[in-house]
């Protein structure tokens, strides 16, 4: 029978008590099962690095239930859990997340914050007193028969992907998951939770100063977890012919100029790596050959942190790694984030004036899925979306750097302490300083923008309202997107340098007015259109 707040088990744990309330009313079957097991070792050592302490030592399975559409067509599923703590005021000083782990236990799918309100519950239920806190995470319930398998399903690393993963929770399968507390050796205690009623100008000036440096240093933490592959740190990389990478230094430098004037340099977006962004390219032999015959070996990557730094810091940073670069020409493709580095690498003025002193010129620019204008996901008050969507797209689909879960572990670290945005992601925001002062220079050095962009929505899915329920696709207002970028923005639609006429739209995925099922935010760089495309604008 389904679970309800009559008769739901609670479940102690460790002094604390927790229980599946009345909103899980869409889940079926026994009560819920309660062990731990074996526990996978790299992503338990990341937690526990990371500081996640597993409350009871203790995982959940539960079975989710199958459509039944007079009872779901007005109510929305959700996996709505409470936690009561022995102590009142104990959320106050700690932070508690629910986990939810793929069928291995392996990897994080998604997550939930604590509230001590459920204002927010399609489900709401009595706050007795502020000793109870709500986790509540949306779940999609069947719309239509699943889809018959196809290659697509699985994606190239043997993961299911977003349709086959997300039909079996609703095929009555069983759904992991854990709760978690946050033990925050690296957070001041005058720094209140994020679930606090707090508002930011009543912090006193010494502990929205500590708040500020507390944000740079956690989001260096999860960029460097993000660069396992280069030890930690940011790199000026060369691509070598079977694909892979490795740090450039002076000579190789020296090199490109004396085996021709044309070098690539390739620029990756928010969250990802060399290796992760643009594997579709530097995995096709064939492809990736005709690259190295057209610039004689000269194809540079741009490694950089996307979270503890602006656009303009990474710019400004690619220009220092290129010091011993000179009397080159150069064509760039970027993907994503990277669009803001490279815009601000050949439209500030002030590093135009080194481009110049160093008879560095610009010829092409290829903008993939480029975030120009930013993205509404990189509003404070989206970061949240931001990351979840990034992740669920990784984990579908692949394509995430290595160390993307430590990364990811140390932002809902940050995420769950504090309200204030990463300075690499507010750069992303549409409406912040950073866009509005790339828009207001109004010149670059380059001759050619081209554009690649798509109109991705998930209505194409099988399941409709995917989007809806675990993306939320209001972000975006309705407007066409990639899932992560606006159209618009990658576009010769979007609005900055109004006197420039080299901007060129050269391939679409569907238009502003029309959306397509094949193309998001991740995948461009394995379509063979994208590359018969850039094969015309670079070979």
């Amino acid at each position: 029978m389904p679970f309800n707040s009559q008769d739901n088990e609670t479940f102690a744990l460790d002094g604390y008590r927790l229980r599946l309330a009345s909103g899980t009313s869409t889940f079926e079957g026994d009560s819920p099962s309660f062990a731990m097991g074996e526990r996978p070792t790299e992503l338990w050592s990341e937690l526990n690095e990371e500081n996640y302490r597993l409350l009871g030592d203790t995982l959940f399975t539960i079975d989710v239930a199958e459509k039944r559409p007079e009872v779901l067509s007005n109510i929305l599923p959700r996996l709505h859990i409470e936690l009561t703590l022995s102590n009142s005021v104990d959320w106050r000083k700690k932070n508690y997340v629910v986990l939810i782990l793929d069928n291995a236990r392996t990897s994080l799918v998604d997550w939930a914050f604590s509230s001590p309100i459920s204002l927010t519950s399609l489900f709401p239920e009595p706050n007795a007193d502020d000793a109870t806190i709500y986790f509540d995470i949306p779940l999609v319930p069947v719309t239509e028969p699943p889809p018959r398998a196809t290659e697509q399903e699985i994606s190239p690393d043997d993961r299911a992907n977003l349709m086959n993963q997300i039909s079996r929770w609703e095929k009555g399968e069983q759904l992991t998951f854990g709760v978690f507390s946050i033990e925050y050796a690296d957070i001041h205690p005058n720094i209140l939770p994020l679930h606090y009623p707090w508002h930011w100008h009543l912090y006193p000036p010494f502990a929205r100063r500590h708040a500020l440096n507390l944000v740079n240093y956690m989001a260096q933490k999860a960029d460097r977890h993000l660069k396992r592959d280069t030890g930690g740190e940011e790199q000026l990389q060369i691509v070598l012919q079977d694909g892979s990478t490795r740090a450039a230094n002076p000579e190789d430098l020296h090199q490109m100029q004396m085996r021709g004037q044309k070098v690539l340099l390739l620029c990756h977006g928010i969250l990802s790596s060399t290796k992760g962004a643009f594997s579709g390219i530097l995995s096709d032999p064939k492809f990736l050959t005709s690259l190295h015959n057209r610039y004689n070996q000269n194809i540079l990557a741009w490694d950089h942190y996307t979270l503890s730094k602006t656009t303009a810091e990474n710019a400004a940073d690619l220009l220092t790694n290129l010091g011993g670069l000179h009397g080159v020409e150069l064509d760039i493709v970027c993907h994503s984030r990277g669009a803001g580095v490279v815009r601000s690498f050949v439209e500030d003025p002030s590093n135009q004036t080194i481009l110049h002193k160093q008879s560095i010129s610009i010829d092409k620019m290829v903008y993939v899925a480029g975030a120009c204008l930013g993205s509404q996901l990189a509003d404070v008050r989206n970061t949240n979306r931001l990351f979840r969507r990034l992740n669920m797209l990784y984990w579908c689909f692949g394509g995430a750097p290595t160390g993307f879960t430590r990364g990811i572990l140390t932002v809902l670290k940050l995420l769950a302490t504090i309200a204030q945005n990463m300075p690499g992601v507010e750069s992303m925001n549409p409406s912040g300083r950073e866009i509005n002062t790339l828009n207001a220079y109004g010149k670059t050095v380059a001759q050619k923008y081209y554009y690649i962009m798509a109109n991705f929505h998930s209505r194409h899915l099988p399941i409709k309202i995917i989007e809806a329920l675990l993306w939320d696709s209001g972000v975006f207002q309705g407007s066409a997107n990639d899932l992560v970028v606006p159209y618009e923005g990658a576009s010769i639609m979007g609005k900055y340098l109004p006197n420039f006429s080299g901007r060129i739209d050269q391939l679409k995925y569907g238009s502003p007015a029309k959306s397509q099922s094949d193309v998001m935010h991740i995948n461009f760089f394995t379509q063979a259109a994208t590359k018969t495309a850039l094969g015309n604008i670079l070979i």
